[in-house]
């Protein structure tokens, strides 16, 4: 899996799931925040149990961790924020 693929299939995921539970946008961002960092765990199980790829435990594992976590969440965000609003700008385009 390229590591474009990596980021862009949680990423759609996410702001998939969050768009379809419309709730305000504090609690939209907290859901984006917490499916992050589950992602990375998910993204982890997969590489070292399904795909029984070689998984030593190394220190900089971490640090890819948090970068991926945080990769995810801020592409999610964006992502979630340039699509509310162009929706918002639709419905008023369509009740107008």
């Amino acid at each position: 899996m390229t590591p474009f693929l990596m980021v862009a299939i949680p990423v759609v995921l996410i702001v998939a799931l969050v768009t379809l539970i419309k709730q305000r946008d504090l609690i939209a961002y907290s859901v984006i925040i917490a499916l992050s960092i589950l992602t990375t765990v998910i993204v982890d199980f997969i590489y070292c149990s399904v795909l029984q790829t070689k998984c030593e435990p190394d220190a900089l594992n971490a640090v890819g961790y948090f970068f991926f976590t945080l990769l995810v969440m801020a592409s999610s965000s964006v992502t979630y924020t340039l699509l509310s609003s162009f929706l918002k700008n639709q419905r008023d385009k369509h009740v107008s």
